[in-house]
């Protein structure tokens, strides 16, 4: 394979659900990327017009339009097995990034053979920073994050166990997982380690195909040198608040069930449970924050609820199209 960025393919999958508002920002600096890279918009029977935004104002796209809403892993997919490209680029349809920045980033990853999954710096429409590595949720990092238990580490080996709002997201590192909205992959690590899985309708499953490519032994890569504008939940926040947070946690669950079995995954539900209710009682003898409260509130019912459901009920709840 060669190791320049001009001549090394590339295909952008965006999949889209009601993005009229983000589209167009997201596509028109793609019309400068160079020939080798192709531009690939799935569309999960979108309501509004971007099908047609798409079709009469970006030619060079290459599009799909589903019948149906078939979610976030099963849309990339398609374009991921219609495709032979060197590369994929994982890309939300509610980012911004710049020519340079994409050659740049196919660069980096090429320069590393070892590589399978290589994620930028994500920024807030403000330019603030945006959280993008995170460390996966085994017992013991999840009992940690539960309780808030971080003290008991340096602020270095913080950083570098559980990345997120500890890591100044500053310098190049290895990193457990992250997050979905830029991903750009090495084809070979996708023969390897498979496609997206497609347990999950939407979350986590950006996190169990990076578990997938390092259990095939690639590594998962961060690097601060691309800067891409990330919108942030502009599909997930068309949805009530109660259904996002019932399948964040469910799909989470999911995946500790299926990676490291069915008592590790209870005993993280157990230790969710009771951080949540920690944090709760915490803040009704301290300073009150209404806000926070009724969310905790909230996510200890779908817990609670969830500690009592079968892998089978949760897969099957999962599969529910909205």
């Amino acid at each position: 394979m060669t190791t320049s960025s001009e001549q090394t393919n590339v295909a952008v999958s965006i999949v889209t659900w009601n993005s009229a508002g983000e589209i167009r920002d997201c596509l028109t600096p793609l019309a400068g990327l160079p020939t080798n890279w192709q531009v690939w918009v799935v569309d999960n029977n979108s309501s509004d017009d971007t099908v047609e935004i798409v079709k009469e104002e970006f030619p060079f796209v290459n599009r799909i339009a589903n019948p149906d809403n078939r979610g976030f892993a099963e849309a990339n997919n398609q374009v991921i097995r219609q495709t032979d490209t060197d590369f994929v680029l994982l890309l939300n349809p509610d980012t911004e990034a710049d020519v340079s920045g994409l050659q740049r980033s196919l660069e980096i990853i090429n320069e590393r053979p070892e590589i399978g999954m290589l994620g930028v710096r994500l920024c807030h429409e403000d330019g603030s920073l945006q959280e993008t590595c995170f460390p996966f949720p085994t017992p013991w990092k999840n009992l940690v994050e539960a309780f808030s238990l971080y003290r008991i580490y340096s602020k270095e080996r913080t950083s570098e166990l559980f990345a997120n709002d500890f890591f100044e997201h500053d310098r190049a590192r290895e990193v457990d997982w992250i997050k979905g909205a830029f991903m750009l992959v090495r084809r070979s690590a996708i023969d390897k380690a498979g496609a997206l899985p497609e347990d999950y309708f939407m979350f986590a499953e950006d996190m169990d195909w990076c578990w997938q490519l390092r259990q095939s032994g690639y590594r998962i890569w961060f690097s601060p040198d691309v800067l891409v504008k990330h919108k942030s939940n502009k599909s997930a926040g068309q949805m009530p608040s109660i259904w996002r947070m019932e399948r964040t946690l469910l799909s989470k669950y999911l995946f500790c069930f299926k990676n490291f079995g069915g008592l590790s995954g209870r005993f993280i539900q157990l230790s969710d449970l009771f951080g949540v209710s920690y944090k709760i009682l915490r803040n009704r003898v301290g300073r009150t924050r209404p806000k926070e409260i009724a969310v905790w509130r909230m996510a200890r019912k779908v817990i609670a609820v969830s500690i009592f459901t079968s892998r089978r009920e949760i897969v099957a709840k999962l599969k529910e199209r909205q």
